[in-house]
């Protein structure tokens, strides 16, 4: 049979059903292209919306706090690491490890509870025994109120937080019960919007020892202020992770031997860089080391408080939401 051409082919029914369905698959294809790019482009928002929101900043200052303690019904395990280490003479080497449970029953209110182990090794210091040991160290709780969210309209945050404290080993690394309760005053703000940050913590601890051989009692406390910077770096500098901040600390403190704040004991100024990555959604590691700078101790003309203070401290926090 010889092929149909010309009008006749135009008007082939098998040719006109052809069109049409090809004129829905185009259709069809049209539509899902311009779906998948419209979801792409909703996609690419809400990633730079995440990508811009503030950073949380109550672990990234080192031994400064940050503000944010993390939205409603948030709950964390932190794994805390505190060193001292360095006196005039000898070796002192002190430290703690603490286990703390964190709850935020609101986004203004944060509980902490935690239980820490005390070790040291002591040899050759002046005013101090000889002595190595590892013991329960105590238990503490803190109370963070956040009286002031950080944001656009608001760029400067205010938190306060509390922090009682019962410890059964002294400094000396020796059974000495004490009863402390921390206060700090806690501000920060965003002073490059997502990179940099400042905080400035001003800080008043009051502290009760006994001895439980002598049952002497002894009435003491320190205050100080401490500013620090943080920068956060572009992801795509972060290796994977999801943020990486690195800042600076530089932290004054002074010792009395009341709570009045009138029985001078001596003073430090304490400086050193600060380190936080993110990895995750869960998962974070914070450290910090500061070296005394200079200082004075009442009644000693040289230079630094190696009697109230040690010479270095370092802090590594890790960090992980359920």
């Amino acid at each position: 049979m010889r092929a149909q051409t010309g009008p006749e082919a135009a008007r082939s029914p098998v040719s006109a059903r052809t069109h049409r369905a090809f004129g829905l698959f185009a259709s069809l294809a049209a539509a899902l292209l311009l779906s998948t790019a419209y979801l792409r482009a909703q996609e690419a928002d809400s990633e730079a919306d995440e990508k811009s929101r503030p950073l949380e900043t109550k672990n990234i200052f080192g031994f400064t706090s940050g503000t944010d303690i993390g939205p409603d019904q948030d709950r964390e395990m932190e794994f805390e690491t505190n060193l001292a280490f360095g006196k005039r003479n000898g070796v002192y080497n002190v430290g703690s490890q603490k286990a703390t449970l964190e709850v935020n029953p609101t986004d203004w209110l944060e509980i902490d509870t935690g239980f820490s182990g005390a070790f040291g090794r002591i040899r050759g210091v002046d005013g101090l025994a000889d002595r190595s040991a590892v013991n329960f160290g105590g238990a503490d709780t803190k109370f963070s109120f956040v009286l002031v969210h950080r944001s656009p309209a608001t760029p400067v945050g205010f938190t306060v937080s509390i922090e009682p404290e019962w410890s059964r080993i002294s400094e000396a690394a020796r059974v000495n019960w004490s009863f402390s309760a921390e206060t700090r005053l806690i501000f920060d703000t965003e002073l490059v919007p997502t990179k940099l940050y400042g905080a400035l913590n001003v800080i008043y601890a009051p502290e009760v020892a006994s001895d439980p051989e002598s049952f002497a009692v002894e009435r003491s406390s320190r205050s100080g202020i401490s500013g620090a910077l943080a920068y956060s770096f572009d992801p795509a500098l972060t290796l994977g992770a999801k943020q990486i901040v690195l800042g600076a600390e530089l932290e004054y403190q002074r010792a009395y031997e009341n709570f009045g704040l009138t029985r001078f004991a001596g003073d430090a100024l304490f400086f050193g860089p600060t380190f936080y990555v993110h990895f995750n959604e869960r998962l974070f590691l914070a450290a910090a080391i500061s070296t005394q700078i200079a200082g004075r101790q009442a009644g000693d003309a040289r230079p630094l408080d190696l009697g109230d203070f040690s010479r270095n401290k370092a802090q590594m926090t890790i960090g992980v939401d359920f």
